[in-house]
């Protein structure tokens, strides 16, 4: 065999030697593989006993509404669980926890919990997050209010409720502008808070409740401002109200919820928002005109309102 010759068997002997090596590792890879310890790092919430396998002991399901931390763990175990974020114009505001659950913080959006010996279900909580703001005289402007009578003429500014010595009834009316809001404000509340400023005619504090039986509050639509004809328009009833409310010292003893009406108001594209208020008579005493007026001074007649973005 010449010298060629030779070179050549011995590489063949060694390509089939590593051949045959390559072939005997692949068989035995499955068994090396299960022998080598894992380098992947460990789920979250694992722990070293492996609680994760109900073969190894009893576990229970957690459940983790609008958060993370769901799965099977074994009782005892300490968990971290995490609210998701909150979605635009929401806050989160706690965990949602049954009795007896051990919590470490049910106030924030990271806390702990011990598991229990059982499936549990825990939630967190969101609200939308609201912002205030009072219309004021002083704060929309232009501000409009005053008082319409019967035959649709109009005075002002200056708000009176109740009738004249000829029989003409008086009306109220007050204008808020709502241009304050940011663009796409949700109306949550809308509260209305009013105090008199003084009286016509012989309506004293006790005798309030034995001509006016009822407190009216009316949203209207109406252009820039009110005109003849006005005043027999038909308007979005807020509510009655005893006059109760407003007798002693004169001064509504809670606000009166006008919500939807201002959210009507909004929705329709209008910029300012028009309550009528009046009384709803049983009698009267004499022919002498008697009127409440109500103070637009400062924050005694005001708008309150609580709007999410």
């Amino acid at each position: 065999m010449n010298p060629m010759e030779k070179s050549t068997s011995k590489a063949l002997a060694w390509i089939g030697a590593i051949t045959a090596f390559l072939t005997a590792l692949a068989a035995f890879m499955p068994l090396i593989m299960r022998l080598l310890p894992d380098a992947s790092p460990p789920p979250r919430n694992s722990s070293p006993d492996n609680s994760l396998d109900p073969a190894n002991g009893r576990s229970y399901h957690l459940e983790v509404i609008n958060g993370e931390g769901s799965g099977r763990y074994k009782p005892g175990a300490v968990l971290t669980i995490e609210a998701a974020p909150p979605r635009p114009a929401m806050e989160f505001t706690g965990w949602s926890v049954p009795e007896g659950i051990d919590i470490d913080d049910p106030e924030t959006p990271v806390t702990t919990l011990r598991m229990p010996e059982h499936d549990l279900s825990i939630a967190a909580r969101f609200t939308r997050q609201f912002h205030s703001v009072s219309l004021t005289p002083a704060l929309t402007e232009p501000w409009r209010s005053g008082t319409i009578s019967r035959n649709g003429s109009v005075s002002g500014p200056g708000i009176g409720m109740g009738d004249t010595s000829d029989g003409t009834s008086l009306r109220a009316f007050i204008t808020f502008d709502l241009d304050i809001l940011p663009p796409g404000a949700g109306i949550h509340q809308a509260s209305l808070v009013m105090r008199h400023s003084g009286t016509n005619g012989d309506l004293s504090r006790d005798d309030i409740g034995n001509f006016f039986s009822h407190f009216i509050v009316e949203r209207i639509s109406t252009g820039p401002s009110l005109g003849p004809g006005d005043y027999s328009k038909a308007g979005e009833s807020a509510g009655q109200y005893p006059t109760q409310l407003i007798k002693n010292n004169w001064h509504t003893k809670q606000p009166v919820d006008v919500t939807a009406a201002v959210q009507r108001a909004l929705q329709s594209g209008r910029q300012s928002v028009t309550f009528r208020l009046r009384f709803l008579a049983e009698r009267d005493n004499d022919s002498q005109g008697d009127a409440i007026y109500l103070d637009t001074r400062g924050d005694r007649l005001r708008l309150e309102l609580e709007y999410a973005q």
